[in-house]
């Protein structure tokens, strides 16, 4: 029973968070490296303030995602940096995984992130000087003509590290992005002895990374 009233109470405190929302316009996603790639993106206002989906956006800027529906919290992965978000909160926790310390920072929106149905809705606007300082890309947002643009980096695999193990051979691929795991196709050609793999939509310079 208790756990029934825990449930009507938050049902009832995420009715109350989505009333007032109403979909506003859609912020159109260009990347300069990609003439041929346009997307959208879908806000929704509430009280003047634009919010937008966070896995949505995640998945615009191909940053690597966890989200954990009872606690509404969403991590957004970049290459440096973690980006730490919760429903109802106005923190937002970074986690810089560049440095040797591994410190934290926290920052603060003027408004809180609210929920959604197995998502969380962030205030765009506020949020983008956070993006502005973590991605390795460069951000250019017109809040007048609605648009996003996006310079992804030309190369996105910086490095391949071979290292013999007891057990066979490990290779290590560093990148700038997450890759799917249907991203990568491999094979052996036995009669010249090399092992080829390709990465979909992966990048490298081949001169600095041998």
């Amino acid at each position: 029973m208790i756990y029934r009233i825990k449930q009507l109470s938050f049902l009832f405190i995420l009715i109350s968070v989505i009333n007032g929302l109403s979909y506003g316009s859609e912020i159109k996603v260009i990347y300069s490296n990609d003439a041929g790639r346009i997307e959208s993106l879908k806000t929704i206002e509430k009280d003047n303030v634009s919010f937008v989906s966070g896995t949505e956006l995640a998945k615009l800027l191909e940053a690597g995602t966890f989200y954990s529906e009872p606690k509404k919290k969403l991590d957004l992965k970049f290459k440096e940096w973690r980006v730490k978000l919760s429903a109802y909160s106005s923190y937002v926790l970074m986690e810089n995984l560049s440095s040797a310390d591994r410190h934290d920072d926290i920052l603060h929106l003027p408004v809180p992130v609210m929920p959604s149905e197995h998502d969380i809705l962030i205030p765009f606007n506020a949020f983008m000087s956070i993006l502005d300082a973590v991605m390795p890309e460069h951000l250019t947002y017109d809040d007048d003509l609605k648009t996003l643009e996006i310079k992804t980096a030309l190369v996105n695999i910086t490095g391949v590290v071979i290292q013999q193990k007891s057990n066979g051979t490990l290779i290590k691929i560093s990148t700038t992005r997450e890759f799917p795991l249907d991203s990568y196709r491999a094979w052996i050609n036995r009669d010249l002895g090399w092992l080829y793999l390709t990465i979909v939509n992966g990048i490298s310079d081949s001169i600095s990374i041998v």
